[in-house]
C-alpha cells in the first residue's frame, strides 16, 4: 500500500514518539524500517558473539553489556524489542504497546497517535479476539471482487481491503517473520521497528504480526522479562502465541549489581519463571544459561522436562551450581513417578553442565526417542549412558569433547555400530584436552576414520593420536568435511599439503607440468570442501614456516576453498609481529576470547559481500567457522552462547 503524505498530526506524533524514546533532535535518529537489512545484522547486541556478514571470515562482532538499566537512561524510554515481542493484545481489542508502554487501542475510532493519518475503523470490534469475531474478520471478499469496489468506492471508505491484505494468512505467516530480528540490540535503539509498522497499519496487518512477535521472546534483562511477564498476566491468550523463550542474553555483569541485589528486585526468580512456563502452554523451545542456574529450581525443570507436551529443544548451557545440580538430579531420577518415559525432547544441550553426576544421563538419554541434537561438553557423561540412546534417534549433532570419563575404544564402538550416529552425523566434535587426558589413540583414529558417514560436515579430532599415517584415511572426508581440527596432532607440513593437493611441489609451473606430464593422482584428483582448519598446537607450524611457499601450500590460492586457520597462542604472537608479510600474502589475523584466526582475505575483484560468511543450514543461524556448542534452535547467535561457541 503507498503511504498517505505525512500530515501535520502525523509530524507531530513522530516528535512525540522521538521524546519518548528519550532521543533529542541533535541525536541519531531511530532506526528506521527502510534501513537495509544488511546494515540491521550489524547492531551490537548484549555480551553477544557474531559474525559480521559484509566482512571476511571470522570477522566478527563482540559487543559489551548493555546499557539498559544504567542510571542515566530512563526506564520508561527502553524501547528494546523484548518489550515490542511484549506487545498487548487485549481481549477486547487489537491493541499494542510502544515506547512508555502505553495501551494504544486500534479498535472503534481510538487511534495511536503514533499513526495519526490511519484511516478510520469502522465496525463494532469490541470483542475482536473473540473466535468467531476473527473468523468474521477474516471472512474477507476474493481479490477480483475487492479490486472492483475498489475502482468504485474512495480508498477512505475502503480502509482494509487493499490486495495485499487479501492474501491468506499463510502467505502472511511466511512473509511477515522475515522482518523479525532475534538479537536484542543495546542502549535503546528499538529492535523491531519494521514489525512495530506492520503492527500499526491495519487490522489485517495486526492479526498477522502478532504471532511473529510472540513466537520468539529474547530477554535481555530481568526488567524487560518483568514487563513481559506482567502482560501474560493480564492477557493470558498472549502465553498461547509463544513458541520460544530464549534467555541467553540475560545477564546483570556490568549493570552495576550485586548477586544481592538482583535477588532483592525479585524481577526474574524461580517463582516468576515458573509462572512464565505456566502462562506459555505451547511452548517448545527454552533456553537458559550460567547466568540463570540458581533461579532453575526442580519446580522450573519439572515444568520443563515433563509438563509442556510440545517441548523439542532445551538448552542449560554453563549451569553448574550446587542449587541447579539437587534441582536437576531431583527431577532426572527414577524415583521421580511424574518423569515420563519418553520425552517430546529433540535437541537437548548440557554444555558445561559439569557437576551433574554420571546417573543422571543414564536415566535421562534413554527417554529421548526423538533426539537428533546432544551436546554434554565437559560432563561426566559415561559410554554406558551413550549406548542407552534409544535407536529410534537419529543424531546429527553430537558434541563429547572434554568428557574425561568416556573411553577411546567404546566411543569408536558407539559411533560405528549405534543406529542413532552411524549414517547421520553432520556435526561431531570429539576434542579433548591433552594435558589431563586424550580420547582417541592411533588405533582407535584408524578405526573411526574410515567408517564415518559421508553426512558429515564438521569434524573436530583435535587431541586424538594422528600421525602421518593416518594421512590416507583424512583424504577421504576432506571431500564433503568443511570444518576439520586436526589440533596437537603430530603432522607434517608435508602431510597437510597431501590433504589439499596432489603430491606436487608447490612451485611447480606449467612448463614443468609440460615436461612431466600429468601424474594418475593428478588425473584421479577430487577437489576438497575444507574452509576450515585448526592446526592448533602442530609441533613443526611456524610463522617462518607457513611464509615458505615453497614447501608449504597452506596459504596459496591453490588450495581454495581454505581460507580460515585456527591457531595457537605461540604462533599468534609471531604473525602479529608481521603485518608486512601478512598483507604480502593476502591473509590477516583474527583474535576473539581465547581464540585466533589467520584468516584469508578477499582476492582482488571479488567484494567482501562474495565472501563466504559460513552460514549453512547445519549451524541454525550460527555465522563463523569453527563453533564449539552445538545449537539447538534456528537464529542469530549471542549472549552467552556465542562465547562458548566462538570464544572459549
Amino acid at each position: 500500500m503507498r503511504p498517505h503524505p505525512a500530515s501535520p498530526e502525523r509530524l507531530v506524533s513522530e516528535r512525540t514518539l522521538v521524546r519518548t524514546l528519550g532521543s533529542s533532535p541533535s541525536s541519531s535518529p531511530p532506526y528506521s524500517p527502510r534501513q537495509s537489512f544488511c546494515l540491521r545484522e550489524h547492531r551490537e547486541s548484549i555480551t553477544s558473539v557474531k559474525e559480521d556478514d559484509c566482512g571476511i571470515a571470522q570477522s566478527f562482532i563482540s559487543s559489551h553489556a548493555s546499557s539498559l538499566n544504567q542510571s542515566n537512561i530512563n526506564s520508561s524510554a527502553i524501547c528494546d524489542d523484548d518489550e515490542e515481542e511484549g506487545m498487548i493484545q487485549s481481549p477486547s481489542h487489537f491493541c499494542c504497546a510502544l515506547g512508555t508502554w502505553k495501551q494504544i487501542k486500534l479498535s472503534g475510532i481510538q487511534l495511536s497517535k503514533s499513526c495519526g493519518d490511519l484511516t478510520l475503523l469502522s465496525g463494532d470490534n469490541s470483542n475482536i479476539c473473540d473466535p468467531s469475531s476473527m473468523e468474521k474478520l477474516l471472512e474477507l471478499p476474493a481479490l477480483a471482487t475487492v479490486v472492483e469496489e475498489k475502482k468504485e468506492y474512495p480508498a477512505i471508505q475502503q480502509a482494509g481491503l487493499s490486495p495485499i491484505e487479501r492474501l491468506p494468512m499463510e502467505i502472511f505467516d511466511h512473509i511477515i517473520p522475515l522482518l523479525a530480528v532475534d538479537l536484542p540490540t543495546g542502549g535503546c535503539t528499538a529492535r523491531n521497528v519494521d514489525l512495530m509498522s506492520c503492527l500499526l497499519t491495519s487490522r489485517r496487518f495486526h492479526a498477522a504480526t502478532l504471532t511473529t512477535l510472540y513466537r520468539r521472546i529474547t530477554v535481555p534483562s530481568s526488567y524487560i522479562f518483568s514487563k513481559f511477564l506482567k502482560h501474560l498476566s493480564q492477557y493470558p491468550a498472549l502465553g498461547t502465541l509463544v513458541r520460544r523463550l530464549d534467555l541467553s542474553h540475560l545477564t546483570a555483569i556490568g549493570l552495576g549489581r550485586t548477586k544481592r541485589m538482583n535477588a532483592e528486585i525479585q524481577n526474574l526468580t524461580a517463582n516468576t519463571l515458573l509462572k512464565c512456563l505456566e502462562l506459555t502452554p505451547h511452548l517448545r523451545e527454552f533456553l537458559v544459561q550460567e547466568h540463570l542456574q540458581d533461579d532453575l529450581s526442580e519446580a522450573v525443570i519439572q515444568k520443563v522436562l515433563c509438563n509442556l507436551p510440545v517441548m523439542s529443544a532445551v538448552d542449560f548451557c554453563g549451569a553448574s551450581s550446587s542449587s541447579f545440580q539437587r534441582a536437576f538430579e531431583a527431577v532426572v531420577n527414577p524415583q521421580n513417578l511424574s518423569l515420563p518415559s519418553a520425552l517430546t525432547i529433540r535437541r537437548l544441550s548440557l554444555h558445561e553442565c559439569n557437576t551433574l553426576s554420571a546417573p543422571v544421563f543414564e536415566v535421562l538419554l534413554p527417554r529421548l526417542p526423538y533426539l537428533t541434537h546432544l551436546d554434554v561438553c565437559h560432563t561426566p557423561i559415561t559410554v554406558s549412558a551413550l549406548m542407552s540412546i534409544p535407536k529410534t534417534a537419529r543424531l546429527t549433532h553430537l558434541n563429547i569433547s572434554k568428557c574425561a570419563r568416556l573411553k577411546g575404544p567404546a566411543v569408536v564402538e558407539f559411533l560405528t555400530t549405534h543406529p542413532a550416529t552411524r549414517d547421520t552425523l553432520v556435526y561431531l566434535n570429539l576434542l579433548s584436552t591433552i594435558a589431563s587426558y586424550s580420547l582417541l589413540s592411533q588405533a582407535d583414529v584408524e578405526k573411526l576414520l574410515p567408517r564415518l558417514p559421508s553426512t558429515l560436515r564438521a569434524l573436530n579430532l583435535s587431541g586424538a593420536k594422528i600421525v602421518g599415517e593416518h594421512v590416507p584415511l583424512l583424504l577421504p572426508l576432506t571431500k564433503h568435511v568443511e570444518e576439520l581440527s586436526l589440533g596437537f596432532s603430530e603432522l607434517s607440513v608435508g602431510d597437510l599439503n597431501s590433504l589439499f593437493m596432489p603430491s606436487v611441489s608447490p612451485t611447480d609451473n606449467d612448463e614443468n607440468d609440460t615436461e612431466r606430464g600429468i601424474s594418475e593422482e593428478e588425473a584421479s584428483w577430487i577437489p576438497h570442501a575444507v574452509r576450515y582448519l585448526d592446526i592448533t598446537g602442530l609441533p613443526n607450524i611456524k610463522a617462518s614456516t607457513l611464509f615458505t611457499t615453497a614447501s608449504c601450500a597452506l596459504l596459496l590460492p591453490a588450495v581454495r576453498p581454505l581460507e580460515v586457520l585456527e591457531i595457537g597462542d605461540k604462533l599468534l604472537k609471531e604473525l602479529n609481529g608481521r603485518e608486512v608479510m601478512n598483507q604480502k600474502l593476502g591473509w590477516t589475523i583474527k583474535e576473539l576470547g581465547r581464540r585466533g584466526w589467520y584468516v584469508r582475505q578477499p582476492s582482488k575483484g571479488q567484494s567482501q559481500m562474495e565472501s563466504d560468511s559460513g552460514r549453512r543450514d547445519w549451524k541454525m543461524g550460527a555465522v563463523g567457522w569453527g563453533m564449539r556448542k552445538v545449537p539447538v534452535a534456528s537464529g542469530d547467535v549471542g549472549g552467552l552462547y556465542g562465547h562458548y561457541m566462538f570464544k572459549k
